[in-house]
């Protein structure tokens, strides 16, 4: 179920710029019967090694919607799950900077207690030019 080296891209493909809000979409497969999704976590660390308080950003999502984003398909049903998270540019990136690479992971939380790992991998943004937010 986990997905290695995995990378974060934006609705084109390509790699993001810092500041700018991102959306993050992913499907879930693989839920057993009656399984459901529950909460979902987006975390992304200076090092695979750091404790989850001393993330740069950690996006928590579950079934309303937010600022950090939804779980847009619980997965009820025997069909597939699907996390929106979403990374804004006004306020996500004040621990980020461009050019350098960050591990993340995608984690859910399922409603029988069990937590999976969707993804582990590297992000990183390219650098802006405009800095300007209004």
């Amino acid at each position: 179920m986990t997905t290695y080296d995995a990378t974060i891209v934006d609705e084109d493909g390509e790699i993001p710029t810092l500041g700018d809000d991102v959306s993050i979409l992913r499907t879930v497969t693989g839920l057993l019967s009656g399984q459901s999704l529950v909460k979902a976590w987006l975390t992304i660390k200076s090092r695979f090694t750091d404790t989850d308080s001393e993330a740069l950003l950690q996006l928590e999502i579950t079934t309303v919607d937010s600022a950090a984003g939804q779980i847009t398909e619980d997965g009820t049903g025997d069909v597939e799950g699907e996390l929106l998270f979403r990374i804004a540019g006004a306020t996500d990136y004040e621990n980020l900077v461009a050019l350098k690479n960050y591990p993340y992971d995608i984690q859910v939380l399922l409603d029988d207690g069990v937590i999976a790992t969707l993804e582990v991998g590297r992000i990183r943004w390219e650098r802006q030019v405009t800095l300007a937010r209004s």
